[in-house]
C-alpha cells in the first residue's frame, strides 16, 4: 500500500489528522472525496471534511463532485451534513441542476444554517 492508498484509508475514520490537499494531483483522491460524499453510511465527519477539501479545491471536472454534493444536500437527514454540502456548492453553482438543488434549500429546508448556506452559495442575501 502506498503513501496516497494509505492517507485514503486513515482519511476515512479520521479525517482530522489526513491531509489530502497535498496528494490532489494523484488520481486516485477525487474519485474518493467525491465517492465518499456521495456515501450516506460513511462517517459524517469523513464526509464534511471531504466537503471543505472540494470546497477550496475544485476539480477540474466539477460535473461528479457537484452532483454528490447536490444529493447530499438534496437527501441527506444530517443538518450539519447539509450545511456544509450547502457551502462547498458555492464552488459549483454555475451548474443548472446544482443551482436548482440549492434554490430549493434556501427556500424550504427546515435548518436554518442550511437555508443561510444555500443563499450564500448563490450568491443571495441571508433575508430575503
Amino acid at each position: 500500500m502506498d503513501d496516497v492508498q494509505q492517507r485514503l484509508e486513515a482519511f476515512r475514520t479520521a479525517p482530522e489528522g489526513s491531509y489530502l490537499e497535498e496528494y490532489l494531483g494523484d488520481p486516485r483522491v477525487v474519485p474518493f472525496l467525491v465517492a465518499l460524499v456521495a456515501d450516506p453510511d460513511a462517517y459524517d465527519l469523513a464526509r464534511i471534511e471531504a466537503m471543505t477539501v472540494l470546497r477550496l479545491w475544485p476539480p477540474a471536472d466539477p460535473a461528479a463532485a457537484g452532483r454528490a454534493l447536490a444529493a447530499a444536500l438534496r437527501d441527506d437527514e444530517d443538518e450539519l451534513v447539509r450545511q456544509h454540502a450547502a457551502m462547498a456548492l458555492e464552488s459549483y453553482a454555475g451548474d443548472a441542476e446544482v443551482r436548482a438543488v440549492l434554490a430549493a434549500a434556501a427556500e424550504g429546508d427546515d435548518d436554518e444554517n442550511v437555508r443561510f448556506n444555500a443563499r450564500a452559495a448563490l450568491g443571495r442575501p441571508a433575508l430575503e
